[in-house]
């Protein structure tokens, strides 16, 4: 008789299994997002200027966009290696 640890145990790997199936397909979903991402704003910004003056696309929050999408993809390919 399988009690409700074993069902949970189960469930817990069976989406670890499915997790690790689609783990490529969704890393290179972000890298192909983010330069995507990156020329809409530029293309917003450029396109409507005058009548977003307050939107402001710098080389630093270009630079922490950057920096934040590499560290969390770091951090998830890592826990890759860890899972293993």
């Amino acid at each position: 008789m399988e009690t409700s640890m074993d069902v949970d145990s189960n469930t817990s790997a069976e989406r670890k299994a499915w997790w690790s199936a689609q783990r490529r397909r969704y890393n290179m979903g972000l890298i192909v997002a983010a330069p995507i991402s990156a020329a809409l704003v530029v293309t917003v910004w450029a396109v409507f200027e005058e009548r977003l003056p307050c939107l402001e696309v710098t080389g630093f929050s270009l630079v922490v966009g950057l920096t934040l999408f590499a560290s969390a993809w770091v951090q998830q390919t890592s826990s890759t290696f860890l899972d293993l």
